[in-house]
This record gives structure tokens, C-alpha cells and sequence, in this order.
């Protein structure tokens, strides 16, 4: 549980894709889409590398702690798993 990460899990059930927008017309023939359809994937791209990165960093330890946190802090009497 300590080296589980989300991005293990989300690798795990197949997860290809982490956002579903993207491009609707790979190649246009407009050049300002064209030019919007690059600016677009950059930043997709991006936001992808930051969400993965971010997804490697948190633990099913990491997760199974602030459970018990908000479990104590909430006096709903839950034990630990």
C-alpha cells in the first residue's frame, strides 16, 4: 500500500486517455485552426505531464491516512483498515 501510487492504479485499469477533450478535427484544412489545434495539444499535453506527475506522488498510504484523519476529525468512530 505505501508504494501503490494513483498513477499505478490509473496504469492499471487501462487508463490510455486522462481527459477526455481533446481535438475534434486532427487535420483541418484552416489554417487557424490548424494553428489553435497546436497551441491546444501543447497545453493538453502539459496538463496531462502535471496530473500524472501529481498522481505518482500520492499513496493508497497517502489516501488510507487522510481517511483516518477525516474519519477521527469527523468523530465517526472508523476504524483503521
Amino acid at each position: 500500500m505505501r508504494t501503490t501510487t494513483l498513477l499505478d492504479i490509473h496504469r492499471a485499469v487501462g487508463g490510455n486517455r486522462v481527459f477526455a477533450i481533446g481535438i475534434g478535427n486532427p487535420t483541418p484544412s484552416c489554417a487557424v485552426e490548424q494553428v489553435v489545434n497546436r497551441t491546444v495539444k501543447f497545453a493538453l499535453q502539459e496538463a496531462e505531464r502535471a496530473l500524472l506527475d501529481s498522481l505518482e506522488r500520492v499513496s493508497l498510504a497517502d489516501l488510507a491516512s487522510d481517511f483516518d484523519a477525516i474519519c477521527r476529525g469527523e468523530n465517526w468512530g472508523c476504524e483503521r483498515i
